[in-house]
């Protein structure tokens, strides 16, 4: 009876595990998120925040703003701010948070972010996320 009963009870616990998002089963490094996104004219005003969670070792991110314009078809990198975060306990949360503007010669202007963690110099991972266009 007891084997029965284990036996039930893992294959129940299986199929919960089973049921729940992959992102839930399995935390990443980190993430960028934008916070606050606007536009003044043809002038895109962004807010990016990264995010490095906790019990996840790395020491240092990267963020790159870089602003694109486009005249109705392919996306033009014309310039690029970048800029670095020590974390000064690996393990801990750590987040970072920068506002950046964009105006462009093109028609519409917007801005991407690339977060990039790194662990003794050695990239670990990388996320993008791209803002909406004026």
């Amino acid at each position: 009876m007891r084997k029965r009963f284990a036996l039930i009870w893992t294959l129940l616990v299986l199929s919960l595990a089973l049921m729940l998002p992959a992102t839930t089963a399995a935390s990443s490094l980190g993430a960028i998120k934008i916070t606050n996104q606007f536009c003044k004219g043809t002038t895109a005003h962004v807010t990016f925040q990264v995010v490095k969670n906790a019990n996840h070792y790395a020491d240092k991110f990267t963020l790159t703003a870089t602003g694109q314009g486009s005249n109705g078809g392919k996306w033009h990198n014309t310039s690029s701010k970048k800029y670095s975060y020590t974390i000064f306990d690996p393990w801990a949360r750590a987040f970072f948070t920068k506002t950046f503007t964009y105006n462009s010669v093109y028609l519409y202007s917007r801005i991407q972010g690339t977060a990039k963690y790194y662990d003794s110099g050695y990239l670990i991972a990388t996320a993008k996320i791209t803002s909406g266009y004026c």
